[in-house]
């Protein structure tokens, strides 16, 4: 939870960021860019760092770093030195992510690691709703600053339940002796076909759903002739749906299947972003976003738990630091991508571009599960 407070406040503080900072729009993405860049390149070190020492070690460094940063945030006036500090906080992100989720993978069996993943994004959606909603409460009466200040005390105090806790460094085999940690040389057991299907998969529907959320904002303040905070508010609107999404869809997983549930997810935002578009009044914007926010947040359960039951227990670190990768190479190049798109269209772009690429990441999808054609479906094998 405490993870993801500051996930999405960066990216709604964007047109905040253009008019306190005198910056045009490719200047703005970059604090989307960069970030994304930073966490990038700290995957595979962290993922690896992650079987050889432990999860719990990890989990430490992340608030620490996390707390530290926010503390340096509030403090900053440069916009040179805030995308720094940007992407140090978010460097913290994969630094949990990779510990936090296969310490949960470690926790379950294949059944019901859906389910477990599902709690695990709701109370992450939680975080970041909460993160949203305090950049509308205290942003609107003290300043964006005083947010990052506000979180950073119960960041860095959360590290001391942290080392109270016991969190194992390997899962133990039925014999007593500890898995061994991974070599370098041991990534092709993870790079086989079926997992690097699914992070092609990944890749198409990141990119198209990137465009959506690092530019909503924008869309509604300058497009839609919404203020500031109301649409901060909308924008907070994805991530406390993504609670609810998040535990259903984690128990639609453990019921009727990871790839199935991603498609339905996958589907569900492609179809919801029509209405989005055409939406031209507060009360339909906030519906059809509400819906979008819904499909969009439940594809994180089936994800998380297809990316464990595709990676072996001993390198589950490593498994979702690649998983994170594919994610980071995206959310690097998309929005300086769709920045210089728009600024040969407009900002109405952005759904065509999530439309266009979903529709594709569905039909990949759904020939990798069902096969193709449909019609000799049962004499196919499921790649995923």
């Amino acid at each position: 939870m405490f993870i993801e407070i500051f996930f999405l406040i960066h990216l709604a503080l964007i047109p905040t960021f253009i008019k306190e900072f005198n910056l045009n729009l490719f200047q703005a993405s970059l604090i989307a860019t960069v970030p994304s860049l930073a966490v990038l390149l700290s995957y595979i070190p962290v993922g690896i760092l992650v079987d050889k020492v432990g999860a719990k070690p990890m989990l430490l460094t992340s608030m620490i770093i996390e707390g530290l940063a926010a503390l340096l945030i509030s403090q900053i006036r440069d916009y040179l030195f805030l995308v720094l500090a940007v992407s140090l906080i978010k460097i913290s992100s994969p630094i949990y992510h990779t510990s936090g989720l296969s310490a949960v993978s470690r926790m379950s069996d294949l059944k019901s690691t859906g389910k477990m993943m599902g709690w695990h994004n709701a109370l992450g959606s939680l975080g970041a709703t909460i993160g949203l909603l305090s950049l509308s409460v205290l942003g609107g009466n003290q300043g964006w600053r005083f947010v990052y200040l506000f979180w950073s005390v119960p960041v860095l105090a959360w590290c001391i339940p942290i080392l109270k806790s016991e969190v194992k460094h390997y899962e133990e085999n039925p014999g007593g002796t500890e898995v061994k940690g991974v070599m370098l040389t041991d990534f092709k057991t993870i790079l086989n076909f079926r997992f690097s299907l699914l992070m092609s998969i990944i890749a198409f529907r990141d990119f198209g759903t990137s465009a959506i959320s690092t530019f909503i904002t924008t869309y509604m303040v300058e497009a839609r002739g919404l203020s500031q905070e109301v649409a901060s508010m909308i924008f907070g609107l994805g991530p406390l749906i993504g609670i609810l999404s998040s535990l259903i869809c984690g128990h639609l997983s453990s019921r009727f299947g990871n790839a199935k549930t991603l498609l339905w997810m996958v589907v569900g935002s492609l179809l919801s972003l029509i209405p989005l578009s055409l939406a031209n009044s507060l009360n339909l914007l906030m519906m059809a976003y509400t819906i979008y926010s819904f499909f969009n947040n439940g594809a994180w359960s089936p994800i998380g738990a297809l990316v464990a039951s595709l990676t072996p227990s001993s390198m589950r670190g490593v498994g979702y630091s690649i998983y994170f990768f594919t994610e980071g190479m995206v959310t690097t190049a998309q929005p300086t991508t769709t920045a210089i798109i728009i600024e040969y269209t407009d900002l109405n772009v952005i759904f065509p571009i999530g439309i266009s690429l979903l529709s594709v990441c569905a039909a990949v999808l759904g020939c990798c599960h069902y096969g193709f054609p449909p019609s000799r479906m049962k004499n196919r094998k499921f790649f995923l």
